[in-house]
């Protein structure tokens, strides 16, 4: 119970209130954007990395899950076109590789922080923010393996292969989210941190 009312203070909640709005703006909204060989999508893990470092592992999980539901809206009411097809295919499957890839991807992140910062807390942010592009695109894959006829099916247009499919994932996608979260959530821990010390101190 004391640790349940140690979460919930109002900044905690609001700073989880916040960074699943820029969950849900970066997929949601912002999913389908262009941005090089991928999407703004893939700014969405360093919220949840974010979480997860500053909150701890649930709630990293948390919004590692809200990640996941935001894919799926993305497929269900958006322009992912993959996404459509393949919840039209394996509808199950489909929903099911979304909201475990996000939710142990935010999970993992907390875990993994709190186990390094034992030893120091500045390596522990890079792992975490690190781990969150590795465990997301690694639960894809394997969940592409149990469905890979159906995405075959959908790259059959394209005449894409898919040990061609799993290329272009570790490349166009997976690099770039690994780079993003790997400079942008140490770099805005950091930020969040000197902000809360000086309102600490003025209040």
């Amino acid at each position: 119970m004391q640790t349940r009312k140690k979460f919930f203070t109002a900044r905690n909640v609001a700073t989880l209130g916040i960074l699943a709005a820029l969950v849900i703006l970066f997929q949601g909204v912002l999913g389908m954007v262009p941005l090089g060989s991928t999407t703004c999508g893939a700014f969405a893990l360093v919220p949840i990395a974010l979480g997860a470092i500053l909150l701890g592992p649930i709630a990293g999980a948390f919004l590692g899950f809200l990640f996941g539901v935001m894919a799926i809206c993305g497929g269900l009411f958006g322009g992912d076109m993959f996404t459509k097809t393949l919840l039209s295919l394996v509808p199950l499957q489909t929903v099911l590789i979304c909201l475990v890839k996000g939710t142990l991807a935010g999970a993992a992140c907390g875990l993994l922080y709190r186990l390094v910062a034992k030893c120091n807390a500045h390596v522990g942010v890079f792992a975490a923010a690190a781990i969150a592009p590795v465990v997301n695109t690694g639960i894809f894959l394997l969940g592409a393996l149990l469905i890979k006829d159906a995405i075959l099916a959908v790259m059959a247009e394209n005449a894409v292969s898919f040990g061609a499919f799993v290329i272009l994932i570790l490349t166009a996608n997976f690099l770039f989210e690994f780079i993003i979260s790997l400079i942008l959530s140490p770099a805005i821990y950091v930020i969040m941190q000197v902000v809360t010390k000086q309102m600490r101190r003025r209040s």
